[in-house]
């Protein structure tokens, strides 16, 4: 997921690149599942300051259920538009400074190599913790024993009182 984009950084603002993408990143985060490569299609257009990463992709991850936490496989695909900012001027080599509110993953390096890396990874976390159930008929966790719910009924009451309430429940 790495673009040498020296001949980008030369062309003027508006020109642009496209790449299929089909990489294993199964190594991007530990904390991912990972189940199949990122596919998708990149647009890297040239901006005033650098390079502009336009796309969408897709790959599959193992999820954990947020009612249930039961693991389940997800296609998960998202869509990005980040800016690339570039460390060294393309003609003369000196240093460019680079603003103090960029995100260090998103800068091109000395080499003119812009990774994708740090952007993807970020994506599938957002991804992961934004995860739908596993199925929308979920019943999730019992609140009391903590039984998983889609498995059968716990032997837990059905009125659950929360004695933090019993003085709005007096009200009624």
């Amino acid at each position: 997921m790495k673009f040498n984009v020296a001949q980008l950084l030369k062309d003027s603002p508006g020109a642009s690149l496209g790449y299929d993408l089909d990489e294993d990143i199964t190594w991007i985060d530990d904390d991912l599942e990972i189940l199949a490569p990122l596919v998708g299609r990149i647009i890297l257009t040239r901006t005033v300051s650098g390079v502009l990463v336009t796309g969408q992709a897709r790959t599959t991850m193992r999820l954990a259920c947020p009612r249930c936490l039961e693991l389940y496989e997800r296609k998960v695909s998202f869509e990005f538009e980040e800016e690339f900012v570039s460390a060294v001027d393309i003609r003369t080599g000196a240093s460019i400074p680079i603003p103090e509110d960029a995100d260090r993953g998103m800068v091109i390096d000395e080499s003119h190599v812009l990774d994708l890396a740090e952007p993807v990874r970020q994506y599938l976390v957002i991804a992961q913790t934004t995860c739908p159930p596993c199925r929308a008929s979920c019943a999730g966790l019992c609140p009391e024993c903590g039984r998983n719910l889609n498995l059968g009924q716990c032997q837990c009451s059905e009125t659950v009182t929360d004695e933090r309430f019993a003085a709005l429940k007096a009200l009624l």
